[in-house]
């Protein structure tokens, strides 16, 4: 957290975000929801989930969330949370539908 994270996060539009399978920048008052999934994807980092192309990452998107959904209410999400993950996973998975099909033109960010 502080004045670089922030202005980092801003550019990328994201309340948090995962570095790598140690490093998570958050806002000053991040929401459970995106606690527990910068967790979740630090994991996928130490797990040699994430190679850095966007189909890993769209992959680790989609799982990170289904597992914020599958204990939704054991993490005690807010319904604004819930709603807006359900969202963002209908979003990830369209883009990796997208890009399976050879819908797009690159696979690296």
């Amino acid at each position: 957290m502080g004045v670089d994270a922030e202005l980092y996060l801003d550019s990328r539009e994201a309340e948090a975000c995962t570095l790598n399978g140690y490093t998570i920048l958050f806002r000053k008052r991040p929401g459970r929801a995106a606690v527990y999934e910068e967790l979740i994807h630090a994991a996928q980092f130490r797990d040699g989930k994430n190679d850095g192309s966007i189909r890993s990452v769209y992959k680790n998107e989609i799982e990170a969330k289904r597992q914020l959904l599958a204990k939704a209410k054991e993490l005690q999400l807010t319904e604004p949370e819930i709603r807006h993950t359900r969202i963002s996973l209908e979003l990830y998975e369209q883009e990796l539908r997208k890009l399976e099909k050879g819908d797009t033109d690159n696979d690296s960010f």
